[in-house]
C-alpha cells in the first residue's frame, strides 16, 4: 500500500511539473509525503529486520497480480463475478444519485418556504421535523435498495472525479489549491483500493483499504453532488440539503456501527501478554487457539520457533514463540506468490521447531483448506515433522485414540486419523515437531 501511495504522489508531481511556473513549495507538496513514508516505514523494516520480506512481498505481489488467475484474487477484486458487480455499481450509483436528487430538490423548495415562515417559530420547528422525517424515509428506502453495496458508487466517483480534476489541473492557466488537494485525495484513495476495484465493500478484505476512500464518499455527498446539481439546474439554497445529507450519512452508517459494536462487545475473553492485552470472542475457535498456545507454553522450550498455517499469528503471540520467516500469512494467493519450494527451503534453512496447521476454511480463496492448495508443502511437513499435539473436539460416543503416537508416512493418513477421532467441522489445530 505504501508503494501505491508513493506512486500517486509521484503522479501528482508529474502533473505539477507539466505546468510552467513550478515553485519549491509545490515540489515539496508531493516530495515530502514520499520522503516521510520512506523514512518511517524504512525505519520500521530496519529495526524489525524485515527488508527481505518486504522486497519479496512487493515484487512477487506485482508479478502475481499481473499474471494470476486465482479464485482468491478474482474474489477480492470483484472479478469473480464481474457482470454482477458492474450491475451492483449501477444500482448503487443510480439509487444514491436519485435519492440525493430528490433530497436537494425538496430542500430547495423548503428553503423558499422558510423565507415565508421564518418569523413563525412553530412553523419553523415543524419544518425541521418534516425535513428529518422525509430524510429518514428516503434513507430507509436507500438502505433497502443499496445499503450492502452503497460504497460501490466509489467506482464511478473515482473515475469521473479524477479525470475532471486532472483535466482542470492541466488546462487552467493558474493553480487551484482546492482542486489540487481533491485530486491528490482521490488518486491516493483510488490507488489504495485498486485491489478491490469492482467490489468496494467494508466486508471481505476491503475493510482496511476503505477508510481513506470514505473521505471521498463524504466529499461526494457534501461537495461534488450539490455542485453538479447547481450547474445543471441553477443555483439552489443548500441549507436543508446539508442537514439531510448529514442524516443520510449517519443513517447509512448505523448498520456497520451495530455490527462493529456487537463484534467488540462479544469479546469476553481477556488475555494479558508481554505485548499487551487482547480481547477475544468467546467461541470454540478461541478456546482451541488458546489450548494450542497453552500447550506450546508448557511443553516446548522458550526459544523454540513456530510457524502457523494458513494463518494464526495469534498463536505465536499467545505462546510467545517467534516466527523467523518473513511471512505470516499463507493463504492461497500468498502460497502461490511465494512458491511452495521457496517456503520449504525457508522452513528447512531456519530449522523451524514447530509447525501448527489449522483446518480453517479458505473457500473464499477457491480452496476448502490449507491441505488442498499446499499439497507439496504439507507432504514435506509430514515427512520431516512428527505430530506432537492435537487441539480439537472429540467425536461423541467414541473412544478417542492418541493419534500423536502413530508414525505417519503420508499426509492422507493424518487426515484419516483426525476424521476418525475428531469433529472436522470444528477448528482443529495440529502441532508438528521437527524430527
Amino acid at each position: 500500500m505504501a508503494v501505491t501511495v508513493w506512486g500517486a504522489f509521484l503522479f501528482i508531481g508529474i502533473c505539477l511539473l507539466y505546468k510552467k511556473r513550478i515553485t519549491a513549495s509545490y515540489l515539496l507538496y508531493f516530495i515530502m509525503p514520499i520522503l516521510l513514508t520512506i523514512l518511517s516505514y524504512g525505519s520500521f523494516l530496519y529495526f524489525n529486520n524485515a527488508f527481505a520480506g518486504f522486497k519479496t512481498g512487493i515484487i512477487d505481489f506485482v508479478i502475481n497480480s499481473m499474471y494470476s488467475n486465482t479464485a482468491y484474487a478474482k474474489w477480492v477484486s470483484g472479478y469473480d463475478k464481474p457482470w454482477k458487480n458492474i450491475f451492483e455499481i449501477l444500482i448503487s450509483t443510480l439509487s444514491q444519485v436519485t435519492a440525493l436528487g430528490i433530497v436537494i430538490a425538496i430542500s430547495d423548495r423548503l428553503s423558499k418556504y422558510y423565507e415565508k415562515i421564518k418569523d413563525n417559530s412553530l412553523k419553523r420547528k415543524l419544518l425541521f421535523i418534516s425535513v428529518t422525517i422525509y430524510t429518514i424515509l428516503i434513507g430507509q428506502l436507500l438502505t433497502i435498495a443499496a445499503a450492502p453495496i452503497r460504497y460501490k458508487i466509489l467506482n464511478v466517483i473515482f473515475i469521473c472525479t479524477i479525470l475532471t480534476y486532472l483535466y482542470k489541473l492541466l488546462k487552467t492557466p493558474s493553480y487551484n489549491n482546492k482542486q489540487l488537494m481533491l485530486l491528490s485525495i482521490f488518486i491516493v484513495s483510488f490507488t489504495l483500493t485498486i485491489r478491490i476495484f469492482l467490489d468496494y465493500t467494508p466486508l471481505k478484505h476491503g475493510f482496511f483499504l476503505l477508510p481513506m476512500s470514505l473521505i471521498c464518499y463524504y466529499i461526494f455527498y457534501i461537495k461534488i453532488f450539490p455542485s453538479l446539481y447547481n450547474k445543471t439546474f441553477g443555483t439552489t439554497d443548500l441549507r436543508y440539503y446539508y442537514i439531510s445529507a448529514a442524516i443520510l450519512i449517519v443513517q447509512l452508517s448505523l448498520p456497520s456501527y451495530f455490527v462493529s459494536y456487537l463484534n467488540y462487545t462479544n469479546r469476553e475473553i481477556t488475555v494479558n501478554t508481554i505485548v499487551g492485552q487482547f480481547n477475544f470472542i468467546n467461541n470454540d475457535r478461541t478456546h482451541k487457539v488458546m489450548q494450542a498456545a497453552r500447550y506450546l507454553v508448557d511443553k516446548t522450550p522458550k526459544n523454540s520457533t513456530l510457524v502457523v498455517f494458513p494463518e494464526g499469528i495469534s498463536i505465536n503471540v499467545l505462546a510467545q514463540r517467534d516466527n523467523p520467516l518473513p511471512y505470516t500469512s499463507f493463504l492461497p494467493l500468498d502460497v502461490e506468490t511465494i512458491g511452495e519450494d521457496k517456503l520449504i527451503k525457508s522452513i528447512a534453512d531456519k530449522k523451524i521447531d514447530y509447525i501448527a496447521v489449522l483446518n480453517s476454511s479458505t473457500e473464499e480463496c477457491g480452496y476448502d483448506r490449507f491441505q488442498s492448495y499446499a499439497k507439496d508443502l504439507y507432504r514435506w511437513i509430514i515427512e520431516n515433522y512428527t505430530l506432537d499435539y492435537v487441539a480439537a473436539t472429540p467425536l461423541k460416543n467414541n473412544n478417542v485414540q492418541d493419534i500423536t503416537t502413530y508414525n505417519y508416512t503420508y499426509s492422507g493418513s493424518v487426515d484419516i486419523a483426525v476424521r476418525q477421532n475428531y469433529k472436522v467441522t470444528d477448528l482443529t489445530v495440529l502441532v508438528f515437531k521437527r524430527k
